[in-house]
């Protein structure tokens, strides 16, 4: 069997097998405060999907060079993110769990960003002895990006897929055969969690969360790839692509902990003014926010993707970049007038 079908297939069967097992052990999401969905859910869906990523890795002919060091570092955050999951272990207990990951992945696999590409027009920017703490800076940042934009359902895993989808076309493009199939695997993997989760295909209603666990896998999985394709005598893209296919997740968390701040307020607080809490209370649907936001983040991947193939100097995809999220940024700090914007063109009751 393919390592793509494998991945598919393991994920479905754990996720049958986990979701009667989640109650038992009291590895469910309760409604509560910011939490706002329906009755109880597993959270297993993180767990699942690592254990099929495993499975088919495990399996390949002839997997990448780095792989058991992913897979080591992958397994401390699975674990921990499930932990959190349970019993909600401290923010900084997290953070050194990712910390812990980023290290590993800069130190055992020497995946180190070095080289910031042309982003001023006057040369290359080169890190030097800067490149592991920005590599490890990134690293983190990416992983709670991702967490911090699973707020609805569909959107987090709906997001990571269009960034593999993403990257996988880039690495295939550049014939990198490894790595497309290990973008390839994230792919499967994240098909049967979306079957379940997103707000399709006839539920009302997610049937399983991939929790702390789940955000943490793939945001690492996602900071990790993003420097193998950037970075090195075999880089397929610039670093500047990476935030297009990557965007809204960056978008959202930069321009909420800016507004935070701009409030005199924590940047990690929690609130409920996310991009898509701003739809939601114009009064769209939770299919609709999904869609809509879907849609941007293909549209951002495309512009990304088309401006690396034309050869679009890095210093323009940058302050393109820089000038969208300025108007996101704009959005976020006047979300009251953007939500009665969004209500008068087709939103509902709020």
């Amino acid at each position: 069997m393919h390592s793509y079908l494998l991945a598919l297939v393991g994920t479905l069967l754990f996720l049958w097998f986990l979701v009667p097992f989640a109650a038992h052990v009291g590895l469910v999401d309760t409604p509560r405060g910011r939490k706002q969905h329906d009755g109880h859910v597993p959270l297993i869906g993180g767990v699942a999907m690592f254990l099929g990523f495993m499975l088919a890795a495990l399996t390949l002919d002839s997997p990448p060079d780095d792989i058991r060091s992913f897979l080591f570092a992958s397994i401390v955050l699975v674990f921990f993110g499930a932990l959190d999951d349970r019993h909600e272990i401290s923010v900084r207990s997290k953070f050194l769990v990712q910390l812990f990951a980023a290290l590993v992945m800069t130190s055992t696999a020497d995946h180190v960003i070095y080289n910031m590409g042309d982003l001023l027009g006057e040369g290359d920017i080169l890190l030097g002895g800067w490149g592991i703490p920005f590599t490890v800076f990134i690293t983190i940042g990416v992983i709670n990006a991702l967490n911090m934009s699973d707020g609805i359902d569909g959107l987090a895993g709906g997001v990571s897929l269009i960034s593999f989808l993403s990257m996988f076309y880039l690495a295939v493009d550049a014939g990198l055969a490894k790595d497309s199939q290990i973008l390839l695997i994230f792919i499967a993997i994240l098909i049967p969690f979306l079957l379940l989760n997103a707000p399709f295909f006839g539920k009302k209603s997610a049937r399983v969360f991939m929790g702390d666990a789940g955000s943490m896998f793939l945001g690492f999985a996602m900071a990790w790839y993003i420097t193998v394709l950037s970075q090195g005598e075999h880089a397929v893209i610039s670093p500047v692509v990476t935030l297009w296919i990557f965007a809204i997740p960056l978008l959202d968390t930069v321009s909420i902990m800016l507004r935070r701040m701009v409030k005199g307020r924590s940047p990690f607080s929690p609130d409920r003014e996310h991009f898509h809490h701003i739809f939601q209370a114009a009064g769209y649907s939770k299919r609709t926010t999904l869609i809509i936001i879907l849609l941007t983040q293909i549209l951002l991947s495309v512009v990304g993707i088309a401006g690396h193939k034309a050869g679009v100097p890095d210093w323009i995809m940058f302050w393109g970049f820089f000038a969208v999220l300025v108007l996101f940024f704009w959005g976020i700090k006047r979300a009251w007038h953007v939500m009665l914007m969004l209500k008068k063109i087709g939103g509902g009751a709020a």
